[in-house]
């Protein structure tokens, strides 16, 4: 359903939650496993979660485009009161990437280094830091090869990275490890707290065949509120007409946030995971890879044809907000239309949620944008008075 609008990236968040309310180990597992295990001199990993990855989005990152997509990665200890900076031991980690990758049937997100090659990281040695870890994603462009994009920076207890708003769908997780309890070798209750190399350790020893529930793993957001407009001709002989004649040339929306500040972690959680927009409003043009100019989409009937890949706006009141789109006509002269979008019953476009309309073209004369109702999280609601505008 194209207004689904989520993403969720492993489910062992929740199946880390069933395990911690199991039976405690009796004493550590005695299967082989990994040197480093049972060899405290040995540096410990740092790796995620691995499962069936599920993904439902009409969005900029879809099932068929999310292979190889990547986030930045931080870890950092939240309880420090140590400053956070590039060389201090509460900072595990701060603009490195992961990719989402699938292997033997199971996805994950598996480090890579500037060249787009795996990579790996460790823990430190000692452990003397719980570290949580957070995803994000806020560039369409690979890290790899625009390190830029989403590099993050600090702010006294805070972490942020920019983003330029439009073409975007703006991602973020957290990863928090929950208390882990089982029996020592002396048969001792012990709890160990985690994201560390002692977490790993005895999550590995207690639970060897579900240790991967135990590891960080994410559940994005989408930040932004997704429009998604369609050329819609009324019937077929309307698109039997049109066709190769009448063609939407852009679409945009003026006097919209255009660069958003995304507060990746700061120590105490209130502003994590929140975008606030920077700088004078600007102009947000609907795109199609890399082109936003004569974009070229054909009026088709029934569902339409997708004009572009999706407009991604800063969450914000829908009052005044109005869609300025060019139609190409058949002589090559370009006809301008302004009007009101559809208003959500509450008149806000929220966070997470997806918006789609069709501009509805009967003829070259009259042209109906319409709010398309869908079932799963859409941005309207079948209120009955979603087909509110008639342009032209």
């Amino acid at each position: 359903m194209r207004s689904e609008y989520k993403i969720v990236i492993c489910s062992a968040a929740l199946l880390a939650a069933a395990c911690s309310k199991s039976v405690m180990p009796e004493a550590p597992s005695a299967m082989p496993q990994e040197e480093w295990v049972n060899n405290e001199s040995l540096l410990v990993p740092i790796s995620f979660g691995q499962d069936n990855y599920s993904i439902i989005s009409k969005a900029a990152i879809t099932p068929e485009t999310v292979e190889g997509t990547q986030f930045g990665i931080y870890g950092v200890d939240l309880g420090t009161d140590e400053e956070w900076g590039a060389d201090v031991k509460s900072v595990l980690m701060y603009n490195k990437v992961g990719q989402y990758t699938v292997a033997d049937g199971k996805s994950t997100i598996q480090f890579v280094d500037e060249t787009g090659a795996p990579a790996s990281y460790y823990y430190p040695l000692v452990t003397e830091n719980n570290f949580t870890f957070y995803g994000y994603h806020t560039s369409n462009s690979l890290i790899t090869e625009d390190p830029a994009a989403q590099n993050g920076y600090w702010e006294g207890d805070a972490f942020y990275t920019d983003v330029k708003l439009g073409s975007v769908d703006v991602l973020w997780a957290k990863a928090s490890a929950h208390d882990i309890s089982g029996k020592d070798e002396n048969g001792e209750d012990m709890t160990v707290q985690g994201f560390n190399a002692s977490y790993s350790r005895w999550s590995r020893k207690w639970y060897p065949d579900s240790y991967s529930d135990h590891e960080p793993s994410f559940t994005f957001s989408h930040l932004t509120s997704a429009l998604h407009f369609y050329a819609v001709a009324e019937d077929a002989d309307a698109e039997a007409t049109l066709d190769g004649k009448l063609s939407i040339y852009n679409l945009y929306i003026e006097n919209l946030p255009a660069v958003a500040r995304l507060c990746i972690a700061d120590k105490s959680g209130e502003e994590e995971g929140t975008l606030a927009a920077v700088g004078d409003n600007d102009t947000l043009y609907m795109y199609n890879g890399a082109d936003y100019l004569n974009l070229s989409v054909y009026p088709k009937a029934g569902a339409g044809a997708e004009i572009g890949e999706g407009l991604f706006i800063l969450p914000q009141s829908a009052e005044g907000m109005t869609v300025n789109f060019n139609l190409l006509n058949p002589d090559g002269s370009l006809y301008l239309v302004t009007r009101d979008l559809p208003k959500p019953a509450n008149g806000v476009f929220e966070a997470g949620k997806s918006y789609e309309f069709k501009i509805i073209v009967k003829s070259i004369e009259e042209i109906v944008i319409q709010a398309i109702v869908k079932s799963w999280e859409p941005g309207f609601v079948a209120d009955g008075d979603n087909t509110v505008d008639i342009l032209g």
